[in-house]
């Protein structure tokens, strides 16, 4: 047999209900918060000059191609 409740017993039914929903909903990150940060839109922000732009591919470059010359510079001594 189902007891009807009283008017208090139901408010605080319906304000915990409504708390718990809060609760809940405040562990969501809004969707209209996230961004991508990541996009190219535009033009870039700072331009890098062509010699930066040079030096760095050269640095790259020779910290890439370094161990296999080494190892090809030293063979020999990898066949002994």
């Amino acid at each position: 047999m189902l007891v009807p409740l009283s008017s208090r017993a139901a408010a605080a039914a319906s304000a915990a209900a409504a708390a718990s929903r809060r609760s809940a909903h405040a562990l969501v990150v809004p969707r209209r918060a996230f961004t991508h940060n990541t996009w190219i839109s535009g033009y870039p922000r700072v331009r890098i000059s062509f010699a930066e732009k040079v030096a760095h591919g050269l640095i790259i470059s020779a910290a890439g191609l370094i161990v296999p010359v080494w190892v090809l510079a030293n063979l020999e001594s990898y066949k002994k």
